[in-house]
């Protein structure tokens, strides 16, 4: 099944970005009254673990009940069915892609072929990962983005907070250098130089 555009999933995602902002909102709210002292002892990975854990709380809270939202647990993951993506929570990397571990749940999840995986009840859908950047102390979120993954790179991706910003996601256009061409010179013949009459 091909993934569908950012264009599709604006559309199916509209009504729910609000809910999505605020699933982020309450996450860093909640990690970031922790008491510093405990957040200083963290390290990345126990960071992630527990900002997780805190997504996938605030996004069952939100979610339920509203129409066409179902969650799924598939193998240990928790992913939010919505409008015909199975939305999965991840801290995401500098570059804005996420981060992979090497498992083969995984490589399908982000290649787009997780239905290859037979599950009753889990949908062909597109994959979409819902995830956060770490400011650069690591202590907070610099930005929260819905990413439509091909293997390691990305197909699209939204801006949670700002999703119908235009500009987002458009390829930048840099025109090439102009090459520069290399002639050999021409050799002035003088007649005095070269010993010639």
């Amino acid at each position: 099944m091909a993934p569908i555009s950012r264009a599709e999933a604006l559309l199916s995602l509209a009504p729910h970005f609000p809910t999505l902002q605020e699933v982020f909102r309450r996450t860093e709210k909640h990690y970031l009254d922790y008491p510093a002292v405990v957040r200083l002892d963290h390290s990345k990975r126990t960071r992630a673990t527990n900002i997780h854990d805190l997504l996938v709380r605030y996004a069952r809270e939100l979610f339920e009940g509203v129409p066409n939202v179902f969650f799924r647990r598939v193998r240990g993951l928790f992913l939010v069915e919505i409008a015909g993506m199975l939305v999965r929570f991840k801290k995401l990397g500098k570059n804005g892609r996420h981060y992979s571990s090497a498992t083969r749940q995984g490589d399908l999840f982000y290649s787009q072929q997780f239905e290859q995986i037979p599950l009753p009840g889990i949908p062909a859908a597109t994959s979409i990962v819902a995830g956060y950047q770490e400011d650069s102390l690591e202590q907070s979120m610099s930005e929260c983005k819905m990413v439509c993954p091909i293997g390691s790179d990305a197909l699209w991706t939204i801006d949670i907070n700002n999703p119908f910003n235009v500009q987002e996601n458009l390829p930048v256009l840099i025109p090439p250098k102009p090459k520069k061409t290399v002639r050999a010179k021409k050799l002035r013949r003088n007649s005095k130089a070269d010993g010639s009459i």
